[in-house]
């Protein structure tokens, strides 16, 4: 894998999973090979984290993905990707730049806020309730919403990582990245997009990013 990434995983499975994703990657979104250099490996992280990325006291950054939590590794490393593109490659460097709000942002950050997604993230954050939920098996279930998921999901940089990893996803027309949405498209918690809710995302990250729309 050419740099900026450097992989250090030994499963080969999972290994052929994230170089996948990569793959997909290059094909929507150059990175320079000059970019900060992000090693990827394996690693065991607290409960409800699949996968982290990190900056380390030296300067270093990483992605750590836990083989135990990560039911969506192609879609889990793209996410922590996303955080890379954040602090590294947007302006201003080396912080979260969706937190500073810097104008290249201003279409995105338009455009994620009027999806339907997030105004219903928006709505279980402020007013959340118990609702019956379908599991992939049938059985229904009542799920207590947590106002404190919302609030997470609501980050910037979160939304950020999600949109990139499925605009990577819809750009690209991996089958397993398409698969993997599918199933986080299940979730309860509207972290991913319809593709109708999407569409717009997408298109204010072509322009961000310099993708473009097939």
């Amino acid at each position: 894998m050419p740099p900026p990434f450097a992989i250090a995983i030994s499963d080969l499975r999972l290994r052929a999973a994230v170089e996948e994703a990569l793959d997909a990657r290059a094909q929507v979104h150059a990175i320079s090979t000059a970019a900060p250099t992000v090693l990827i490996e394996t690693n065991s992280l607290p409960y409800a984290y699949a996968a982290e990325f990190r900056v380390m006291r030296n300067g270093t950054l990483g992605i750590a993905l836990d083989p135990n939590q990560s039911a969506t590794p192609c879609l889990d490393v793209l996410h922590e990707v996303g955080h890379y593109v954040d602090w590294a490659l947007l302006p201003p460097p080396s912080v979260m730049s969706t937190a500073a709000q810097p104008p290249e942002l201003t279409n995105w950050f338009a455009a994620v806020s009027a999806s339907s997604a997030i105004r219903e993230m928006h709505r279980i954050r402020t007013n959340p309730t118990t609702v019956s939920v379908t599991l992939g098996d049938g059985t229904i279930v009542q799920l207590v919403e947590d106002a404190a998921i919302a609030e997470y999901a609501l980050d910037p940089w979160e939304v950020f990582a999600r949109s990139y990893c499925q605009w990577i996803a819809l750009r690209s027309g991996n089958a397993r990245l398409r698969a993997e949405l599918v199933r986080a498209l299940q979730n309860h918690y509207p972290e991913q997009w319809r593709p109708d809710d999407f569409e717009p995302i997408a298109r204010a990250t072509d322009d961000l990013l310099g993708g473009a729309t097939p």
